[in-house]
């Protein structure tokens, strides 16, 4: 039995592969405690989303991506509890006489370190220990909801060469004994040769943990994965993603 589910997941693939059709695909996972009150949140603290699972070699669609999500959480307005965004420290360069904190050759090792953990795969896991910080207790916090990227990129499929059949309509006309034209159409099916090419497609998955700050309990997750064929730039994806979590977001807290 499980032979024959592998080769129904190998044929449908094959078929997808044939088709050059990656379909829109998504897996979206929601967990609350059933304990846990969440009508009695009136703060809630919102870290700042952490871009490890970002594959791209694009930083400024990055800066964009985290740009974007902070604009929309600050224009969520909740009925009964506040939002308080992560202060958030943008780069910035040296002025004129203007001493750095570490040496250069301390900048460059951090600098390389920095470049390799982009470019390697995350290995960032769900189970290690989060630390709720010291500003969403000063803050008056309830809930601390960490956002998460755990993945970001695009990619590509082969397509196979391969032959289709294609149908036409051929006009074909005609003049009766009065003279007047008459048109009819019949149908032609004739191979058309398709050579290997590829298909891009992006995929983009984000996590939602929510932790009360009093207990530090995980009272609250969420996983929004989502993959797209024929499609390049994963802001579309994101920014649904988002609208998702923001809508869902409300109606938790505004029960």
């Amino acid at each position: 039995m499980e032979l024959m589910k592998r080769c129904r997941v190998l044929l449908l693939a094959g078929c997808l592969a044939l088709s050059g059709a990656l379909p829109a695909l998504a897996d979206y996972t929601s967990w609350q405690d059933p304990q846990y009150d969440f009508s009695k949140v009136k703060t809630v603290y919102m870290a700042n989303l952490d871009m490890s699972g970002y594959r791209l070699q694009n930083m400024a669609k990055k800066q964009k991506m985290v740009d974007h999500f902070r604009t929309k959480a600050a224009k969520e307005k909740l009925k009964t509890a506040k939002l308080v965004l992560e202060p958030v420290t943008q780069p910035r360069a040296l002025l004129p006489g203007e001493k750095p904190a570490t040496t250069a050759a301390d900048a460059k090792t951090a600098q390389q370190q920095a470049l390799e953990k982009q470019l390697e795969p995350s290995t960032q896991s769900t189970d290690e220990p989060v630390t709720i910080p010291q500003a969403a207790l000063d803050a008056k916090a309830d809930v601390y909801i960490l956002p998460r990227m755990n993945y970001c990129a695009v990619s590509s499929y082969l397509v196979p060469a391969h032959t289709e059949w294609v149908v036409d309509e051929i006009p074909e006309s005609w003049r009766d004994d009065r003279g007047h034209w008459h048109t009819y159409y019949h149908e032609v099916s004739y191979p058309e040769y398709y050579p290997d090419y590829y298909v891009p497609y992006t995929s983009v998955s984000l996590q939602f943990q929510w932790f009360d700050t009093k207990t530090g309990k995980l009272v609250a997750s969420s996983q929004d994965a989502r993959a797209r064929g024929s499609e390049n730039n994963p802001m579309d994806i994101y920014d649904r993603i988002l609208d998702r979590f923001f809508k869902n977001m409300k109606t938790t807290l505004n029960k």
